[in-house]
């Protein structure tokens, strides 16, 4: 059953008929497109954007409705580009003047660039089921990373800022001994349960909820049956098993998740960072 697109989420056509040619708006309109106030946190547009993106996406709009979402997206995504555009990034330091921050980048897999390409979503690494891994887990990033560097580079692309490990899941049985001795200066550490609901393994916070992307249905299900008390902001993991279900999950639900979640799959990682060019030369 499909959820239908109201007036207050999508909005007529002609609303939108100032937007500029080169993909920017004023900076108070993009705000108030994300329903934010001016100045709000770059975390905080993110995750206006996501939200958005989640209620306008095609698996919950009628096929009635879709032109004129298709337009309120278009907007939408105008705004957050604005927001996220170069003069507001980090600047990424000149040639190699950083020396050592670009080696401690590369030693920990966490890539070589510091400017945004603006992707909204992060990746993150499944360690569920490899207690050895979870027992090494630097060196399995590491040992990741320039396998997947060797990847994207032998394709002749480049990875970006987005292309480093973010955080890592593991079961909420894990152990003690891996809560414990995990180094939170390093990388984040999520536990999941068997419901898919996700918990702050220092802070024992809800982080989200993960849903695999071979089961479908990830959004059209959960407007359908909420009983897992799931709420409409918390922040969508999606779990991609191989580099054909990464390529399908970056292009679907690319604006809507806030995490796509991977194994150790060098070939997952170079098309999840390398966008898409790489979906084609390695799926």
């Amino acid at each position: 059953k499909f959820v239908q697109c109201t007036q207050a989420r999508c909005s007529p056509v002609a609303r939108h008929s100032s937007l500029s040619g080169d993909g920017l708006i004023g900076l108070e309109e993009a705000y108030a497109e994300l329903g934010l106030p001016v100045g709000a946190s770059i975390r905080e547009v993110r995750r206006a954007f996501r939200r958005l993106a989640r209620e306008l996406h095609p698996d919950l709009c009628a096929p009635e409705d879709l032109a004129v979402t298709a337009m309120r997206f278009v907007a939408m995504k105008q705004a957050y580009d604005t927001i996220m555009s170069e003069d507001r990034r980090p600047a990424q330091p000149p040639g190699m003047s950083n020396l050592a921050g670009f080696m401690s980048r590369m030693a920990t897999g966490q890539g070589h660039h510091t400017a945004s390409s603006g992707q909204t979503h992060e990746l993150w690494l499944d360690f569920r089921g490899s207690p050895e891994a979870v027992a090494e887990p630097q060196r399995e990033v590491l040992q990741l990373f320039w396998k997947t560097r060797d990847i994207v580079d032998k394709l002749g692309l480049s990875l970006y800022v987005e292309g480093h490990v973010d955080g890592v899941v593991v079961e909420m049985d894990a152990g003690s001994s891996c809560v414990e001795g995990w180094d939170y200066t390093w990388l984040p550490l999520v536990l999941a349960d068997q419901s898919g609901a996700l918990y702050n393994a220092q802070t024992k916070e809800k982080e989200g909820w993960l849903r695999n992307l071979a089961d479908g249905q990830i959004l059209s299900a959960r407007s359908e049956s909420n009983s897992e008390g799931e709420s409409a902001d918390e922040d969508l993991f999606v779990f991609a098993a191989d580099a054909e279900e990464a390529s399908l999950a970056r292009r679907r639900y690319g604006f809507a998740m806030s995490v796509l979640l991977m194994p150790p799959d060098p070939a997952c990682w170079a098309v999840a960072a390398a966008g898409a060019k790489a979906d084609r030369a390695v799926a």
